[in-house]
């Protein structure tokens, strides 16, 4: 297992804060040791208009993954890149530090209070992203050393201020000039077949050509999650989530107050939970599909579940499905509309309860209606087949022909009428 470490320091546009690492002291015999290689500091240039000095560090950590083992990664601001190891075992992280303070000194300084601790115990390996936060409550992204897919993220990084616990403090992080400019910028290199844990607080996460059981969290930043194998629980509080490509087992995917989009999923089981984030996305194939929302919209086209629940308390729902695979689906809203969209050819049975007991079909689609009784009615689409229930009281359900282009259903849901 070896730690490395280069620490530069160089004039920037703006600038924050940061601190150093090191090697922490290991307790335990089972515990990673780390080695210091070495340090490189390049000569200082001053730019006196700009009134802001950046400091950077970066630092790795190589370290074996026993089989059938764990991997743990969080970090409190910054970034994390995940991309597939080449190695059986083999996990490495690098850490990229970068500071901005008033002056050099206090640059260096913040990025020399930075350390990248980390250990193992059983088969579990642990690589935390220690800051100052014993004396230094109040971060922002420093605008020096972003560079790469990084700069594609920035903005969705600083949304306005969070209140997050680290290390068990109360820490705030947000787009105040005063707040000390630091932040670390991760690339994890992961092995095939682990179990892992990777958490940014503030910040975005991408993994791509991932395998195993994957955990992405933020607080407020973006996942994006693409061609990714296995078993994969994506969740954020603020971020928005995107799942492209997914295969596997199984996918779970939650947010509070942000957006998900879903596109090429197969998966035995996937499960969605938004408060008022919206779903959206199109080709989601799976044995069990489970959806629940509080008030944000559900917009889903080429979806093929065996079994599938949509509940939402204000959030209208628009699923658009050829009912290829389908033996039941159940719609739920309070106080939300329902468009369900279905191919021309497809046979189906329709239970529907709604305020005025009717179902609007547009498009040339025709049901016929077999029983009606108050709120509920019974129709069926060609010999009947899967059975389709939709409970909208204080909405509307509307049927239409399944002919929109993905883009359609995902900006619009245009179709014709």
């Amino acid at each position: 297992m070896e730690l490395h470490v280069a620490i530069s320091v160089r004039p920037a546009l703006y600038s924050p804060a940061g601190p150093s690492l090191e090697a922490i002291p290991m307790r335990s015999s089972r515990m990673l040791s780390a080695a210091l290689l070495g340090w490189t500091i390049s000569t200082f240039f001053p730019v006196p208009t700009l009134g802001l000095d950046a400091a950077e560090k970066t630092l790795s950590f190589e370290g074996e993954v026993p089989s059938g083992g764990a991997v743990t990664v969080d970090n409190l601001l910054g970034s994390v890149r995940i991309v597939p190891g080449t190695e059986p075992g083999k996990l490495r992280v690098v850490a990229h530090v970068v500071a901005e303070a008033k002056t050099p000194e206090e640059a260096e300084s913040l990025v020399e209070s930075i350390r990248l601790v980390h250990r193992t115990e059983s088969k579990a390996v642990r690589v935390h992203v220690a800051f100052p936060v014993d004396r230094i409550a109040a971060y922002r992204r420093p605008k020096a050393g972003v560079k790469g897919w990084v700069t594609r993220w920035a903005g969705s990084m600083m949304r306005g201020s969070s209140e997050v616990e680290y290390d068990g403090r109360a820490v705030r992080v947000g787009n105040d000039r005063k707040a000390t400019g630091l932040a670390v910028y991760l690339t994890v290199t992961l092995p095939y077949d682990v179990q892992s844990s990777i958490k940014q607080i503030v910040g975005p996460i991408e993994g791509r050509a991932l395998r195993g059981q994957i955990g992405l969290e933020t607080v407020d930043g973006d996942i994006l999650a693409e061609r990714c194998f296995g078993k994969l629980a994506v969740t954020s509080d603020r971020g928005a989530i995107r799942v492209l490509a997914f295969q596997g087992d199984t996918l779970g995917v939650e947010t509070v107050a942000g957006t998900m989009e879903l596109l090429n999923v197969r998966a035995g089981r996937v499960q969605l939970r938004t408060a008022d984030g919206a779903i959206g996305g199109s080709g989601v194939t799976a044995d069990r599909l489970h959806i629940e929302s509080t008030s944000g919209a559900v917009k889903l086209g080429a979806v093929e579940p065996k079994t599938a629940q949509v509940q939402t308390d204000s959030g209208t729902v628009d699923l658009a499905t050829n009912l290829k695979t389908l033996r039941e689906l159940r719609i739920e809203t309070a106080t939300g509309d329902v468009t369900l969209r279905v191919g021309a050819l497809a046979h189906f049975d329709l239970t529907a309860e709604t305020k005025s007991g009717e179902v609007k079909m547009l498009g040339g689609v025709t049901l016929d209606v077999t029983e009606q009784e108050g709120q509920v009615s019974r129709l069926q689409q060609g010999q009947g087949g899967p059975e389709v229930r939709v409970s909208a009281l204080a909405g509307s359900v509307t049927v239409r022909p399944y002919e929109g282009s993905r883009l359609d259903l995902l900006v619009g849901g245009r179709s014709k009428r």
